[in-house]
């Protein structure tokens, strides 16, 4: 059980730090952004908020109060969030990334 606890731990550790990779170089690109409306950034917005969600959510389950994976629910629609925000992010870049 303390291998299991281990692992949720170093998970929760790296969803906390690519989460806040990705809110830091959105969050970057949206303030530099100018005469822009919410609605031409609404994929950015999206994806600073799955960041944001996902932030909150590692830093609550990061120490195992319960089970370790009890929480998989919510883990899945996060997933299911981050894949459409990408999604999303890949589409808005039509191939030209880079």
């Amino acid at each position: 059980m303390i291998l299991a606890d281990l692992f949720s731990i170093i998970l929760r550790l790296t969803e906390l730090a690519f989460a806040a990779i990705v809110a830091g170089l959105n969050g970057d690109y949206l303030s530099s952004v100018h005469n822009a409306d919410s609605w031409q950034l609404g994929r950015q917005i999206y994806t600073e908020v799955v960041a944001g969600v996902s932030i909150f959510f590692a830093i609550i389950w990061l120490f195992p109060f319960s089970g370790s994976f009890v929480h998989w629910p919510a883990d899945f629609a996060i997933s299911a969030a981050w894949f459409a925000a990408f999604g999303l992010l890949v589409d808005w870049l039509d191939g030209n990334c880079g």
